[in-house]
């Protein structure tokens, strides 16, 4: 088909360690509305069964649903802003704000529509092992209502 993008060169934002970071958010979270579906993951007994009552056979579920967010978009927009400051060496801290989103389409595209997420962390530059740190942020537009995550970063991380 053409003009089509393969699944694995679509954006997911979400999350401090995925390539496409935003902070405050779970892992691969912000993906175009469109992609996000309800998918059955299992299913609890919520009325009354013959075990717990003999003879009684009315048995209601309740399912249990998680979401589901795939493939991602084609279009994205991310835009940290970051300030480091020293605590003691080799020991830093830092206040940030991420903003971002994924479209599918250009004409989806708001550029004023974002996901924001801002929050503080600690980096540490071990030898042989590159930066370590955490980040705590606060996701402001989360679909699963405004709350924190905490997020490890081991690796290369730019100061």
């Amino acid at each position: 088909k053409s003009g089509s993008f393969p699944d694995y060169t679509r954006f997911r934002l979400g999350g401090g360690n995925p390539p496409d970071p935003l902070r405050g958010y779970m892992d691969y979270q912000i993906v175009p509305d469109k992609f996000i579906q309800d998918v059955v993951t299992g299913r609890v007994i919520t009325g009354i069964d013959s075990l717990t009552t003999p003879g009684v056979y009315d048995t209601s579920y309740t399912n249990i649903t998680s979401k589901r967010r795939y493939p991602g978009g084609r279009c994205m927009a991310l835009f940290t802003l970051e300030q480091q400051f020293a605590i003691v060496h080799p020991l830093h801290g830092l206040f940030f704000m991420d903003a971002g989103n994924t479209w599918d389409l250009r004409s989806d595209i708001f550029p004023l529509h974002l996901k924001v997420g801002a929050g503080f962390g600690l980096r540490m530059e071990i030898p042989l092992l590159g930066n370590v740190g955490f980040d705590y942020g606060y996701g402001f537009q989360r679909d699963d209502g405004p709350k924190w995550a905490g997020h490890f970063l081991l690796g290369n991380v730019n100061f």
